[in-house]
């Protein structure tokens, strides 16, 4: 349920701004990329829409790079993106030391996968900037980079079956 409520409040300004389906591919691009970053480091865990959320929370910060001349509210944006990411560190390293990690398994390599993701596929996928030459490199960096960890857990996970 959690997951729900903070999805709508991280998702809302950037469908706003962004469109529908643009914010829809960042999410599928995080829940992927979660999923294949947990089959990787921690294949009993199981995941959910956190990779998901997380992904879309770290977009925020390509989405206020890109855009932070036309932006509202921007140093409030960027605040609350790394006050939100900051916490939720803070909570999962108390967890994991304190509880070892269970009740509830919280499952670290997908939300790692996903705020990666959601740095890399945020350029990829969001309009701004798009005049400047730092924007371009940014783009075709970021989809390289995505690309590549794509292909390689892919293969990691089509090389462990056999």
């Amino acid at each position: 349920m959690l997951n729900v409520i903070i999805q709508i409040m991280v998702a809302f300004p950037l469908e706003t701004e962004q469109g529908h389906g643009r914010v829809l591919v960042v999410y599928g691009a995080g829940v992927v990329a979660g999923g294949l970053g947990a089959s990787v480091f921690e294949p009993t865990a199981m995941v959910g829409a956190s990779a998901g959320v997380y992904c879309l929370l770290m977009s925020h910060i390509p989405h206020i790079v890109m855009n932070f001349q036309s932006l509202s509210h921007r140093y409030f944006r960027l605040v609350a993106v790394l006050l939100l990411c900051v916490s939720d560190v803070i909570y999962s390293i108390r967890h994991c030391l304190t509880k070892g990690n269970l009740q509830p398994r919280i499952g670290v390599a997908a939300h790692v996968s996903g705020a990666i993701c959601g740095l890399l596929i945020g350029f990829i996928v969001y309009r701004g900037g798009e005049k400047t030459m730092a924007f371009r490199i940014a783009r075709y960096a970021a989809l390289l980079l995505y690309v590549a960890w794509i292909v390689a857990t892919v293969v990691y996970n089509v090389e462990k079956k056999f």
